[in-house]
Formats: structure tokens, sequence, C-alpha cells
């Protein structure tokens, strides 16, 4: 798959998104690259995209079969996620396109009166900026905050091991709180629509510093299974049938289901 950076456009002053399904983040949105080229992109982005966000996108250009468009070449794709300067001068550059009534001359002002202490400035002393473009940069602040969480939580979850769909839809879900959440328990994210036990067993787990015998691992694992059972409509599980299909899931863990259910029943989990 090629990996592309683009700022995502608006198609009217109140919207950025050509078509969303609102049950799966299915979205058809309108970029522009580096070379001012616009196009047309295609997959699930998790999050609410903004106009002007800087998008690190990973797919395929394929040829559009929609009646209309057909032939048109169009970026199908898998993954997507906020590409947000860190450099303090470039994220200047980011802050003043994206916010309106302040052009290059003001940037280069605002640069040169504050230096990179800029992002800690709420009402800029600069001649000329009306209180308008200072409600728009105090929203552009708290909007560059916002993002700053995204991108360290989605950079966090990446080093742990997850896919970028699965970072995506962890902050799409926990927002500010997605750190702390899968710190403390790295199987809450077997909770995320389309991933299951086994997303997070696999691997993810031992990023954590959960081992093969680890007893989190035999209670997630209760857990799981009996959100399974109880998506059907049931409330209540056959203790064989729960330990039955644990042990399915994790070898040798019958044994271990006795003590993990006690200490989920003490933990208030389990009833």
């Amino acid at each position: 798959m090629e990996r592309i950076r683009a700022i995502v456009e608006r198609i009217s002053p109140e919207k950025v998104w050509m078509y969303r399904k609102e049950d799966t983040k299915w979205t058809i949105l309108q970029f522009c690259d580096a070379s001012g080229r616009k196009f047309t992109g295609k997959g699930t982005v998790e999050f609410t995209p903004k106009h002007g966000d800087p998008m690190q996108l990973e797919g395929d250009w394929k040829e559009s079969t929609f009646a209309g468009s057909m032939g048109r070449v169009e970026f199908i794709f898998k993954s997507a996620m906020l590409d947000i300067p860190t450099d303090p001068r470039a994220l200047l550059h980011y802050a003043c396109t994206i916010t309106k009534g302040i052009g290059s001359v003001k940037e280069t002002e605002i640069w040169e009166l504050y230096g990179p202490g800029w992002v800690e400035i709420e009402n800029l002393d600069v001649k000329g900026i009306s209180e308008t473009t200072q409600w728009a940069w105090g929203d552009t602040l708290r909007r560059l905050k916002e993002q700053n969480l995204q991108t360290q939580a989605m950079a966090f979850l990446l080093s742990k091991g997850c896919s970028m769909n699965m970072a995506n839809a962890a902050y799409g879900r926990w927002k500010e709180n997605t750190v702390s959440l899968v710190m403390e328990n790295c199987y809450q994210l077997t909770d995320l629509p389309h991933y299951g036990f086994g997303h997070v067993d696999e691997s993810i787990r031992v990023a954590f510093g959960i081992g093969d015998n680890d007893p989190r691992r035999v209670q997630a694992a209760i857990m799981y299974v009996l959100g399974q059972i109880t998506d059907h409509g049931d409330t209540v599980a056959m203790w064989a049938d729960v330990g039955a299909r644990v042990a399915g899931m994790i070898p040798g863990a019958v044994k271990q289901v006795d003590a993990a259910v006690g200490e989920l029943v003490r933990q208030e989990k389990l009833v």
C-alpha cells in the first residue's frame, strides 16, 4: 500500500465530508495534496475530520466505478490518522492556515513576537487582528490541544502493537481517556467494534507486560466470553460453558477459571 499526506478540504462552509456512514464511520472526503491537486478519498475515519486537518493516509489509487465519476482516480485508504507537525514553527504555520483572518504576514509577526511560546498565547497582541479573529485563534488553540492528545494517544497505541485502525477506533470511543484506560487494562480494546480477544491476546498484551500465566489474561477471557453470551440476550451463563470456551481460547486455563471468577466477583464485575 502507498502512504500519502494530504489536507482535508471542505465541500461547503459547514461540511467537510461528501458522505459519511455514522455506524461504520466510512467516509468520502475531498483532499488536497502538497502540489495543490484535489482528489477524492474513501475509507473509514473513526474521528471527525475538520477543514485543514493534515492527514496521513495508507491505501491505493483506484479508478472510480460510480456513475458520474467513472474513470476518475480516487484514493481508497485502509487507515487514516492526523499528521500534525511537531516543530513549533511548522505548527504555527498550520495554526495560521486553519485560523480565518490570519495570513502569512501576521504569521511572521506572531513568530517574531512570541517565538516557540506562541502556543500558550490565547490573546494575540498583534496590530490589526480583529475580535473575530481573536476568537477564531482561541478555537484553533483548543483544536490543537485536542489534536495533540489524539496524536499522542495514537503514537502510544501504535508503539504497543495496535494497528492504525484499532488506535483510531480506541481514540474515537475514549478520547482523552484512551491512554489511561488502556494502560489500566489493555483488554478493554476487545470492547471495540470489529475487534476481539484474539486481536489483543496475540501480541498487544505482551507489550503491556501480561505474560501467558498472568491472571488478568484469564479474567479478560472470561469477560469476553460472557460478553459474547450476553450479546445474544442471555443474562445467565452456565459455569461449564464459560470454562470450556475460555479453555478453547487459552490452553490449560481451565484450572484458573475458578480463581479468576472469584476475583472478578470480588471486584464486582461479575455476580
